[in-house]
């Protein structure tokens, strides 16, 4: 997995102590995957071997919540994949999603 800390704009492997909170974008081909509040970003072809990939690395961190958008059913084989592993998975609606990260925006 690609790993890049946003941050300091320097590559480097997740092995943050303080527990952090996943998000992940789904598409046909790949996971896009960001920690917070460590602002690391990765990026895992979706499939068998990208899913390992991705547990490995999360395994490394104290992992709060995962929180996956629904995306038509490409998100079903890393979120079982991910619950199996024993991680705590949210998928959300991701018309939801937005209006709450819209909300946010509007109340600052």
């Amino acid at each position: 997995m690609k790993i890049e800390n946003q941050k300091k704009g320097v590559k480097t492997m997740i092995n943050q102590i303080e527990s952090q909170w996943v998000g992940i974008d789904v598409s046909q081909a790949k996971l896009d995957i960001a920690l917070r509040p460590s602002s690391i970003t990765g990026q895992v072809r979706n499939e068998e071997s990208g899913w390992t990939e991705l547990i490995e690395q999360l395994k490394k961190q104290t992992i709060e919540l995962i929180v996956i958008e629904s995306t038509g059913g490409m998100e079903r084989g890393v979120v079982q994949k991910l619950q199996k592993e024993g991680f705590k998975v949210a998928v959300i609606n991701p018309k939801r999603a937005r209006d709450f990260a819209k909300a946010l925006l509007s109340s600052s």
